[in-house]
């Protein structure tokens, strides 16, 4: 499953960011023990997060009872922040490769030479906290620039003028009905994300 987190630019670049940043550096979870007391006691946090969490549980236990730093409980954590942070998390369809057979687009496998389309579903940009990397070959990120110039280049787009003759699977016309359904829900994402002032981050879990 592929989702998307729309977060508000500010709150991710100047908090987020930077604190799971310096817990990676101290190799500590008492580092973003403010951070996820703020979530935990955030109602719209803890409705998106089960009860189990690990956000919960360090935002329940003093600096000295925080558990040892290990990574595996690190990328738990920052997907959890990522969840409860979200604005929101609109569940779109995205039918890559159909998509980029209509757009004329190369599909390519290093982020760095991903097309528009590719950006727009998997992000332009890694998730780095520090010197960690989180999950680079399933998630990435579009900052505020890269938010405006991917909204401006979805809208562009007419889905309407598709063809499914240029298509090759075994129903080429559903497919193309398929595209074209949730093609504008793409597009509308990005608008208010640019609108609204949220980065993207798209992960596949």
């Amino acid at each position: 499953m592929h989702y998307f987190f729309l977060i508000e630019n500010g709150h991710f670049c100047d908090k987020i960011v930077p604190t799971l940043a310096a817990a990676w550096s101290a190799q500590t979870f008492a580092s973003v023990l403010k951070l996820c007391r703020e979530k935990g006691s955030d109602s719209g946090s803890f409705s998106q997060l089960p009860p189990d969490s690990f956000l919960f549980e360090i935002a329940n236990r003093s600096a000295a009872g925080v558990q040892p730093f290990h990574r595996g409980l690190w990328r738990r954590l920052v997907g959890e922040i990522l969840l409860s942070s979200a604005s929101e998390m609109p569940e779109i369809e995205t039918p890559l490769e159909t998509f980029a057979v209509m757009l004329g687009e190369q599909l390519a496998e290093m982020r760095e030479n991903f097309s528009p389309i590719q950006q727009s579903i998997f992000g332009s940009r890694d998730l780095v906290f520090g010197s960690y990397y989180y999950r680079p070959e399933f998630a990435g990120w579009n900052d505020s620039t890269d938010v405006q110039r991917l909204a401006n280049w979805l809208s562009q787009v007419q889905p309407d003028q598709w063809s499914a003759d240029l298509l090759t699977g075994d129903d080429p016309e559903d497919d193309l009905l398929f595209a074209q359904e949730w093609f504008p829900a793409l597009v509308e994402m990005y608008r208010r994300a640019a609108e609204r002032d949220y980065v993207v981050i798209g992960e596949q879990l």
